[in-house]
């Protein structure tokens, strides 16, 4: 759309986003040149999303589900913007090791823990389903291309939250464990807009 989310809120009418809507399917259908090299139901998945709009859709949960659909193509280069993404973030780095995910300092190159330093859940939920949940926004490629850019969005609680169907707070929960799993810790820690 090319309305500015500052003159409307967080909300549109439903004709205002039926309307982009067909934009966005009149240019798919146009323009992408990946929209069936995977098999992509570009058509199927338009309506499924015209079918969900409402009076109460923020154009928050519009835009992510735009960013969810377009990222089913399969095309790398492709990209939402201009929509609202949350900004709270995790108040660590993840960092991908040969044992696993470890947790970091934002401001340092060292653990949360050094005796716990990986990571096993967040928020209580088990890391492979946080980060299944990060990659529906990330483009349909290669498993290292996913796991490299559902990194990149593991960190956006909020957006993940949403995802997951998980309430809101500025607390969040990280599960560690140590190398061997002998041990485990939990840490609440503050969310944080810095991102790492």
């Amino acid at each position: 759309s090319r309305r500015r989310l500052e003159d409307v809120g967080n909300r549109f009418s439903v004709d205002e986003y039926l309307e982009d809507l067909d934009e966005f399917q009149r240019r798919l259908l146009d323009q992408s040149s990946y929209l069936t090299r995977l098999g992509f139901d570009g058509r199927s998945a338009v309506e499924e999303l015209r079918a969900s709009i409402h009076d109460e859709t923020r154009l928050s949960d519009f835009g992510m589900a735009l960013r969810k659909l377009v990222m089913q193509i399969g095309d790398c280069h492709a990209s939402v913007n201009g929509w609202q993404e949350s900004t709270g973030m995790l108040p660590l780095r993840p960092a991908d090791t040969v044992d696993g995910l470890a947790a970091l300092s934002i401001n340092r190159d060292a653990p949360l823990d050094e005796q716990c330093p990986y990571i096993e859940s967040i928020e209580g939920v088990a890391l492979d389903q946080w980060m299944a949940a990060a990659s529906k926004f990330v483009a349909r490629g290669s498993p290292q291309l996913i796991r490299q850019r559902s990194l990149g969005r593991l960190g956006r609680v909020e957006l993940i939250r949403s995802e997951l169907g998980l309430p809101q707070n500025e607390i969040v929960t990280i599960g560690l464990h140590s190398a061997d799993g002998s041990m485990r810790i939990e840490k609440r820690m503050r969310v944080t807009g810095q991102r790492y």
